[in-house]
């Protein structure tokens, strides 16, 4: 019975090591988050029987670092939430990672192809809240206008 029990330990804590080495492997993973391991104690009536692996818990709400890229539309999440993306089959899909780049028609996509959504705009470049659709850089001329207010905020880490 002990032997069985100090197995349930082993095999949990083994469990645990590869959720340990998983999140090393992947540190510099753009939009990664790592995992931890949860545990439970098995019981049977009052008598302890070991311990087991619950399942696995991402860290959402950990961020990490914002790094420049050099890319023009590489994008960062400060805090929690997800980028929104379309895949050609039309499923809707969320990630972290914010590598996205232009196809030949100047829509947003990621290197998968899958097409960033967010808020259109409308002709007087207000916010479309409520309405998602595909993001598209427009490359035609702007009318200028004249700067009429600055504001300036910064982060440090």
């Amino acid at each position: 019975m002990s032997f069985t029990i100090a197995m349930t330990g082993l095999n949990a804590v083994t469990e645990q090591m590869d959720t340990i080495s998983n999140n090393i492997a992947n540190v510099n993973t753009t939009g990664f988050k790592s995992s931890r391991t949860d545990f439970g104690s098995i019981y049977s009536d009052s008598l302890a029987l070991g311990v087991e692996v619950l399942g696995e818990t991402q860290s959402i709400a950990t961020g990490g670092s914002l790094v420049a890229t050099g890319r023009e539309l590489d994008l960062g999440i400060a805090g929690s939430g997800f980028f929104m993306t379309k895949g050609i089959n039309g499923d809707m899909q969320y990630t972290r990672a914010g590598v996205f780049g232009t196809d030949k028609n100047n829509v947003i996509v990621d290197a998968h192809g899958q097409v960033l959504q967010g808020y259109p705009v409308n002709a007087n470049n207000q916010l479309q809240v409520g309405t998602i659709s595909s993001l598209t850089l427009q490359n035609t001329n702007l009318p200028p206008k004249a700067t009429d207010a600055v504001s300036f905020v910064m982060n440090l880490d």
